[in-house]
């Protein structure tokens, strides 16, 4: 341990290994399980498997050269990955395309609605329709009971 200016300087890195190894079976579980959803904890998990580093150009073991069976965790997720790439790519788009037939009708609606509110206002003077729209854009006010 280092010492700057009387206070105990503690490499994080070195700190959490610790933690994790000295930790029973039962709460390295529940930590890592924490730790593995949290977004910067995937995006650097993500990296390695994709580009074989994180930003800061570190890595975890992986099999150089590659085995029939990988053994490390890099690896498996790599294999795991482009043995099941159609089924996720399958999935990922489905649920894009409902998002986009949501926004597809919503919009849909509003376009027929504003085309009704057309209709309607053809027989009005322009100043009547000009306060209409004006008004169709204002905040919402509040309703009092």
């Amino acid at each position: 341990m280092k010492y700057e200016k009387g206070c105990a300087i503690i490499d994080i890195r070195c700190f959490i290994e610790e933690l994790l190894r000295s930790a029973d079976k039962e709460t390295q579980r529940d930590m890592l399980d924490s730790l593995s959803c949290l977004d910067p904890v995937i995006d650097h998990v993500v990296a390695q498997v994709i580009d074989g580093c994180t930003e800061f150009d570190s890595w975890g073991p992986t099999d150089y050269p590659s085995k029939s069976e990988p053994r490390d965790a890099i690896d498996r997720a790599r294999r795991h990955i482009a043995s099941n790439a159609n089924e996720t790519a399958k999935a990922e788009i489905g649920r894009l395309e409902q998002a986009l037939r949501v926004v597809e009708e919503a919009k849909e609606k509003a376009e027929r609605r504003y085309d009704r509110a057309l209709f309607y206002m053809e027989g009005f003077s322009h100043d009547a329709r000009s306060r209409f729209f004006a008004a169709t854009y204002d905040e919402p006010k509040a309703v009092s009971k």
